[in-house]
């Protein structure tokens, strides 16, 4: 792998991706110390998440009386082997698209860190988003850019802004991430289907019209990333 792309996806406490997630952990933080000085406690839906994305910042979590519930398909969660739950974190079987069992701002911060991207077609996205504004006071949402020239699930540079065929093509002839080729075209054309929908800036204004949009930037000129803040 050139070490540029390499640069954008080890895990190496010095390098560019651990930097930038060292950042957004950082002001998540404040937003939580923030919520906890007006409330005197956070709860908190994570939205399609996982517990280890908290590992940064776990140990500062019972000084501000965090809460966490992840919320996340029945499949998902049974795929990884049940729930895990512990003092702080509880695992919840649903579908981030709809939650009525929850009411509006039931929590104090909604959280969702590189999931909206993965929730489908357009009507499903705006679903997600609509959802995340309704069930939490505070915002923290993070999605790749749509425009940074290198995809980042399958590590390849223009990956995302090819034709669909010629995604299908790839897919049988070359190794992406977990993925390996495959000679079955219905295979591969399902893989194009399910492939990440990375978003524009302008997309995101259109969907969280009451949010900052922040950009993550890579070597200054590139907006790697997006974060959506509500706070």
């Amino acid at each position: 792998m050139p070490e540029f792309l390499a640069r954008l996806t080890s895990e190496d406490p010095g390098s560019f991706s651990s930097r930038m997630r060292a950042r957004r952990m950082g002001r998540l933080l404040d937003m939580i110390r923030t919520l906890h000085q007006k409330h005197g406690q956070v709860s908190i839906l994570d939205i399609g998440g996982r517990k280890r994305f908290w590992q940064p910042i776990v140990k500062e979590l019972p000084k501000y009386s965090v809460k966490v519930s992840i919320i996340n398909l029945p499949d998902e969660i049974d795929r990884r082997g049940g729930n895990g739950d512990d003092d702080v974190f509880t695992h919840v079987k649903g579908d981030a698209c709809r939650m009525p069992q929850y009411a509006d701002k039931s929590f104090h911060l909604a959280v969702s860190n590189s999931v909206i991207e993965h929730v489908g077609n357009w009507s499903q996205v705006r679903a997600f988003a609509s959802e995340a504004r309704r069930v939490a006071e505070d915002l923290f949402v993070q999605t790749p850019n749509f425009w940074f020239p290198v995809e980042p699930h399958y590590v390849c540079p223009l990956f995302h802004w090819l034709p669909r065929p010629m995604r299908a093509w790839l897919f049988m002839h070359f190794k992406f991430a977990v993925q390996h080729p495959t000679r079955d075209l219905d295979k591969a054309m399902t893989w194009v289907d399910e492939a990440p929908r990375l978003l524009t800036r302008r997309m995101l204004r259109h969907l969280f019209p009451d949010c900052r949009i922040i950009a993550e930037k890579f070597l200054i000129f590139f907006n790697k990333s997006w974060m959506v803040l509500r706070d």
